[in-house]
Parts: C-alpha cells; sequence; structure tokens
C-alpha cells in the first residue's frame, strides 16, 4: 500500500473520530466550546504541519483563492432560494429576526462553517475517491459524505434532511471546482439563519460569543 493511500486511510479514520467526539460533547453544553477549540487547533496543526512539507496541498485541498467566484456563481441561486424558504417559514411561524444576535451568528458561523467543510470536503471525501469501494464512484462519494454531514446533526430530524441536501449539493460542487472558501460561507450563512428561524432556537455559537 502507498504512502498516499495510507495517509488517506489515516485521515478519513481521523474525520470519523472527529464525527464521534462530536456526538459526545455536543451531548454536553459546557463541551462544546472545547470541542471547537480542540477541532480548530488540533486540525490547524496537522494542516500547518502539511503545508511545510507540501505547501501545494492547499490548493489541492480547495483553500486557495482558485475558483472562488465561479463556485460562489454556481452555489448563490440555490442558496437564495433556501434563504428566502426560510425567511417564509420563519414568517409563518413567528420567528422571522433580524436582531443583533441573529446578524451576529451570520458573520461568525462561517468560520466554523470553514472548518467544517474542510473535513468534509477536503479531508474526507476527496480521499474517499482514492480508497476502498468508493475509489472512482464520485455519486457514491457524494452520497456518503451527504449522509455522514446529515447524521452529525442528530438528534434534529429537519436539520438532518437540510444538511444531508446541502451536503449533496457541497459535495457535488467541492468535486467539480475545488473550493471550500464558497461552501464554508454558505455553510454559515444558510445554517445560522436555519437554527435561528427554522428551529426557532439559539445555535450554539451564540454561547461563546
Amino acid at each position: 500500500m502507498t504512502i498516499e493511500k495510507n495517509r488517506s486511510i489515516l485521515e478519513v479514520s481521523a474525520v470519523l473520530l472527529t464525527a464521534v467526539l462530536h456526538f459526545g460533547c455536543y451531548g454536553v453544553t459546557d463541551l462544546r466550546p472545547w470541542f471547537v477549540a480542540a477541532v480548530m487547533l488540533g486540525w490547524g496543526g496537522y494542516v500547518a504541519l502539511r503545508l511545510r512539507r507540501d505547501p501545494q496541498a492547499l490548493r489541492r485541498w480547495g483553500l486557495s483563492r482558485d475558483r472562488l467566484g465561479r463556485s460562489l456563481a454556481v452555489l448563490s441561486p440555490p442558496a437564495l432560494i433556501s434563504v428566502g424558504a426560510m425567511a417564509a417559514f420563519a414568517a409563518w411561524q413567528g420567528s422571522l429576526s433580524m436582531s443583533l444576535e441573529v446578524l451576529l451568528l451570520v458573520v461568525l458561523y462561517p468560520v466554523w462553517g470553514v472548518v467544517q467543510q474542510f473535513l468534509l470536503q477536503s479531508i474526507f471525501a476527496d480521499n474517499l475517491r482514492r480508497i476502498g469501494p468508493l475509489q472512482d464512484r464520485p455519486a457514491l462519494v457524494v452520497l456518503s459524505t451527504a449522509v455522514l454531514f446529515g447524521c452529525i446533526h442528530w438528534p434534529y430530524p429537519a436539520l438532518m434532511v437540510a444538511t444531508t441536501v446541502m451536503g449533496l449539493v457541497f459535495t457535488a460542487a467541492f468535486l467539480r471546482h475545488r473550493q471550500i472558501w464558497s461552501l464554508g460561507l454558505l455553510h454559515g450563512v444558510l445554517g445560522g439563519l436555519f437554527y435561528c428561524w427554522v428551529l426557532g432556537q439559539e445555535a450554539w455559537l451564540l454561547q461563546l460569543v
């Protein structure tokens, strides 16, 4: 087995371990900030180490500015439709608000959105294309990544459905354009509005700011 395949297996395993820790930490409100900090520091350190050895990894991961405009152009229309649908639903159920807390969430949440999309797309989905039964089967990679994304948002059924659909669209977009910044930005905006408008509750990020 090549070094690249070994690394791919380890990275996929590390993402799955992060997902398992997510379930444990998100069951306890007080541990959520510590989980987020640990993920950012741990994976941030890994990224820094990899970049020292391979500066081109930044582009392969989709963390450069390449195709940023194209990716945003493709994803913005469905994102705007989603925002409109959430606003209409929120108006119907009486949770539509543009308070300071909502605006702050929409501004800050994309930071965590970039981290999540990096792990989900650059590390998990991209490695699945190279190893095991999903090798060279992009449709199954898209489906597997979307299912994982939906599952980590348990136990909220509406959020699980929404994130699974988002995972399908975002993973297909990543495999085509290899751009994480656009995905993280839209993830943060859509996710923040979904928490506030559709679920009618403050997202966990509001507890940190």
